[in-house]
């Protein structure tokens, strides 16, 4: 019987094992080649500082001055030590610049390898290398130790070096770029996926066993890294089951013996712009592919299969967005004939083409209006209120201050049209509010040329939104006004999500009259402190609503007194009757009054 395989899809069977057929820019390659190079001098410098200096520096600390010096200079000597390292091995970017201003290895990196011209970029030390590094680590050494006055001391550990952040939208090549230089370089590459639990117990055990830990014996032979770390999707760890993660990923970054390589997909999640931050230098951006990388890849992959691509499809695959889809696309093509329908403009970002809104200028203001349009219909899963109230929030950061007011008015023009095009389900009314919100952003925009200024810009998050995320969080189950929900949906005999809706008319009660609202919740039994709680978060005033809420309580307990008394001169008359005796209540009307009980007398009648 004849077993068939199960066909391997395209995008595994031709991952890239080489740099040569990855779709880079030279100013990616240059700079991804130069951050190994980098690290191939840090091993250098952790070989030397093992052979030579490891063992005296563990005999002076064993000793008390040695640990109090240890305490007090290590962590200014790590710090001269990378800033100098970075200086020398030219991998300090201007930031002044854009990212695309720099695109050739400088002068000391080209002292130190072999083979250097401007269309090979070598990772071979040359002969005279380790003599060259081994000298500066001393020289080094040397100037801190004269500034600290520490003439006696043996040099203490050297930091790590840096790791490589690849940023940019899913399917462009980051993971492979990782597999590829891992090929070029012939290191082996240890990947830790996205779908992998990333709390802080797990990182600190499997990653600090893959980059901390290594075979000194090996070590000290090779002259470079004996492998490579992938960390995958890094703005992926906010879950609950990666809680602690993304601080002990920081903590093992900085004692890593091994270069780690982090990917992410979104340049605007929170822990994705602290290590863009922090590790600035050693950052690099995978955009939208161009027309031509899109052709590049093609003849890349027709190479490989032998494979024809006409004209057509060549122009068909030009409009993708993402390099993964171009090779599936081919796949389908290679099996079938026929390409499968694409999308072309549904996979930019909203924060991206919200800045490309306001920054990105054309020849004319009715090219930008164009252009804005466009921008705001390729944005899925948004619609044009979002980018309204996120322009709103965001405008002081996007447009000059002398032209705020000029825009405002523009945005509000955009905004009751919006509005108005909705209550009425004039949708297209609505829809052609999207061209006055797009010609306020490009006539009022603040213009920028600068593309690493504009990816540093930080958008801040609607307040009305975080308001309404918050509120709703405090309703829902567990929130600290959840009790009142609860009460409000069993007085009402309605459910919990439908009573989260009345909240709104209790707050508005509470704002045009505060003690009846105090009333109600004390009709709903609830707490002080939860009335507490709902007149801090709602703003409303305090006072009155708890003057409301007293005199509440306190009808309800008269009401309660007599309902008792009630209940029990029935009960009492009913077993009366039953006697042949008048009710006790009459019984006591007919005595006089200057009749004095004894307490002794006394019966829990009396008391009510």
């Amino acid at each position: 019987m004849e077993v068939k395989r199960k066909r391997i899809p395209w995008t595994e069977k031709y991952r890239p094992r080489f740099l040569d057929e990855v779709v880079l820019k030279r100013t990616q390659r240059t700079y991804l080649l130069s951050w190994w190079r980098c690290w191939k001098v840090w091993w250098t410098h952790r070989n030397t500082w093992e052979n030579e200096e490891q063992e005296a520096w563990f005999a002076w600390t064993s000793k008390e001055a040695g640990r109090e010096w240890a305490k007090e200079h290590v962590d200014d000597w790590q710090k001269f030590f990378k800033k100098k390292f970075g200086k020398w091995m030219g991998n300090v970017r201007n930031k002044s610049k854009t990212s695309g201003s720099y695109c050739y290895p400088p002068e000391p990196q080209q002292e130190l390898f072999v083979g250097e011209s401007k269309t090979r970029y070598t990772t071979d030390l040359s002969t005279n290398a380790i003599t060259k590094i081994k000298k500066w680590l001393e020289d080094t050494w040397e100037e801190f130790r004269e500034k600290s006055s520490a003439n006696a001391v043996p040099m203490p550990p050297l930091p790590s070096y840096d790791p490589l952040l690849l940023v940019g939208p899913p399917g462009n090549g980051k993971t492979a770029t990782a597999f590829a230089l891992s090929g070029e370089v012939g290191v082996p590459l240890v990947e830790l996926n996205a779908s992998d639990e990333r709390s802080k117990a797990k990182i600190k055990r499997r990653m600090g066993r893959i980059i901390r830990s290594s075979s000194l014996r090996r070590s000290k032979k090779s002259t470079e890294p004996l492998r490579l770390v992938l960390f995958d999707e890094v703005d992926g760890m906010h879950g609950t089951k990666d809680r602690g993660g993304f601080s002990e990923l920081l903590r093992q970054l900085k004692h890593a013996r091994f270069p780690v390589i982090l990917t992410a997909n979104d340049k605007d999640d929170n822990n994705v712009r602290k290590l863009m931050a922090k590790f600035y230098s050693t950052t690099i951006f995978f955009d939208r592919p161009q027309p031509y990388q899109i052709e590049k890849l093609i003849d890349i992959i027709a190479k490989k299969v032998d494979m024809g691509v006409p004209t057509e499809v060549r122009e068909q695959l030009k409009g993708t967005q993402d390099l993964r889809t171009v090779v599936q696309a081919l796949e389908n093509y290679y099996y079938s004939g026929e390409v499968p329908q694409l999308r072309k403009d549904k996979m930019r970002g909203f924060k991206s083409a919200l800045k490309k809104c306001f920054a990105f200028k054309q020849d004319g203001i009715a090219e930008s209006l164009q252009k804005n349009q466009e921008r705001i219909r390729s944005v899925e899963g948004k619609n044009l209120w979002d980018f309204i109230i996120w322009s709103w929030e965001n405008a002081s950061k996007l447009v000059e201050t002398k032209h705020l007011y000029s825009f405002y008015e523009d945005l509000a023009y955009a905004d009751y049209i919006y509005q108005l095009g909705q209550r009425r389900r004039a949708w297209r009314v609505a829809y052609s509010a999207s061209r006055d919100l797009a010609y306020a952003m490009g006539k009022w925009g603040e213009e920028k040329t600068n593309i690493w200024a504009l990816r540093k810009l930080k958008l801040r998050f609607p307040s009305a939104f975080s308001s309404y995320s918050r509120r709703k969080k405090f309703l829902s189950s567990g929130g600290q006004l959840h009790p009142i929900v609860e009460r409000l949906a069993q007085k009402q005999h309605i459910s919990l999500k439908a009573s989260i809706r009345d909240m709104n008319m209790l707050t508005f009660l509470g704002e045009r009259s505060p003690r009846e609202l105090g009333g109600l919740l004390a009709g709903l039994n609830v707490d002080s402190e939860e009335v507490d709680r709902l007149t801090t978060e709602y703003t409303l005033e305090k006072g009155k609503v708890m003057e409301g809420y007293e005199a509440g309580l306190k009808e309800l307990r008269t009401t309660r007194e007599e309902r008792k008394k009630s209940s029990i001169r029935n009960r009492n008359d009913k077993e009366k009757t039953k006697g042949g005796k008048k009710p006790k209540h009459e019984e006591e009307n007919q005595k006089p009054k200057d009749e004095t009980i004894n307490d002794k007398d006394r019966k829990l009648d009396d008391f009510f």
